[in-house]
């Protein structure tokens, strides 16, 4: 157990306030947390050495052709300028710092405090800040009682709103809203990722079997027989994963259906999705799938792909892929732009998200947004 989990797991333990994670809750994070790190770690070396209404689900087969692009030329990385942008600052009251978390196809940012120490450790802080739509300073949105403070690992925004958790439960602020948010009305266990669509909000529960789906923050929740880890989406599609392996399955949430995808590859560490597209991040190698034609792309290279402090992210656009490092301690990253029109690269020295026709990324103690 290495210095962050320790913290997460005293933090778990002291945490003061009313909305307490159950009391088992803490230790699941941790060692899910551990369990992912070492699973980096074996991935790195084998590749070193080599309720609701339940739907019926129908299964359809998907022909694919393999057609590597052309692979994009090295020399790219120095000759394609990230460009034009806006930019916001990432201070906030008090010395913290905003760190993104989400962004969504509007321009909306989402993100939470953080105080950077003279090591460079990150200490979260509590609270759930908004910059945008456009570049405008940030905002607080939402309080966070201290003891949802380590649940505090990811944030969503899309079409259908603003969601953050607090506890074992997700929260929710409608677009164009800025009084209480809402409470979804099923619960989330801590661990998986979640994910807002146009007009859906999804996430799973593997230890269930389901993949649950609410219309916006206060629609009816269903839920789909999905035995499997939600790992990406992309309205209408779910991106599941059944077991370890390279197999995906694509699920429609409008109707349940089934679409098995091969990656080609049993060792893939991060999913990403975006329109017709499935992104995902084998040792240090990215690969992009067209859905309908089944061409991919592939990059190779990625920043810190095979160090094990670093987590994995990829985030996919109308036209460009962003694979991002983030130090799982410290207040560093790096990410690769992918530029799927030109096929050529560019490095930042910072994290960085795609969504839609936009782009963001860190410069400095700034961010910079950007129309691609």
């Amino acid at each position: 157990m290495d210095e962050f989990e320790l913290r997460v797991a005293e933090h778990l333990r002291t945490a003061g306030g009313d909305e307490r994670p159950p009391s088992a809750l803490g230790t699941r994070i941790v060692s899910r947390a551990g369990a992912r790190r070492r699973r980096r770690r074996r991935l790195t070396a084998a590749a070193a050495v080599g309720a609701g209404a339940t739907l019926a689900v129908p299964v359809a087969v998907i022909s694919t052709v393999d057609r590597p692009s052309p692979a994009p030329d090295s020399s790219a990385v120095t000759v394609a300028p990230l460009p034009p942008a806006t930019t916001f600052s990432r201070r906030l009251p008090g010395g913290e710092r905003f760190k993104a978390m989400a962004l969504g196809p509007d321009g909306t940012v989402l993100g939470g405090a953080v105080a950077i120490g003279a090591d460079g450790f990150v200490t979260p802080r509590k609270g759930v800040w908004q910059v945008g739509p456009g570049a405008r300073p940030a905002r607080l949105i939402a309080d966070t009682p201290s003891g949802s403070l380590p649940f505090l690992w990811l944030m969503a925004v899309g079409g259908s709103g603003r969601v953050w958790p607090e506890g074992g439960r997700l929260k929710c602020l409608p677009p164009g809203e800025h009084d209480a948010a809402h409470t979804l009305k099923d619960g989330w266990n801590g661990q998986e990722p979640f994910f807002v669509g146009t007009d859906v909000i999804v996430w799973s529960d593997p230890g269930r079997g389901e993949l649950i789906v609410t219309n916006g923050c206060q629609g009816r929740v269903r839920t789909l027989p999905v035995n499997a880890t939600l790992e990406a989406f992309s309205h209408p599609y779910a991106f599941v994963r059944p077991e370890p392996g390279g197999r995906i399955d694509q699920v429609d949430v409008r109707t349940g259906a089934k679409t098995p995808i091969q990656t080609g590859t049993d060792t893939p560490t991060a999913f990403g999705a975006g329109p017709d597209r499935l992104a995902w991040v084998s040792g240090d190698t990215l690969t992009v799938r067209a859905l309908r034609s089944g061409e991919r792309r592939v990059v190779h290279g990625l920043p810190h792909a095979r160090h094990s402090k670093y987590s994995p992210r990829i985030t996919v656009g109308n036209h460009i892929v962003v694979y991002s490092a983030t130090h799982e301690d410290t207040d560093t990253a790096r990410s690769l732009v992918y530029d799927l029109r030109s096929g050529k690269r560019s490095i930042v020295q910072g994290e960085a998200w795609a969504a839609g026709d936009l782009l963001l990324w860190r410069e400095g103690d700034s961010y910079r947004l950007a129309h691609q």
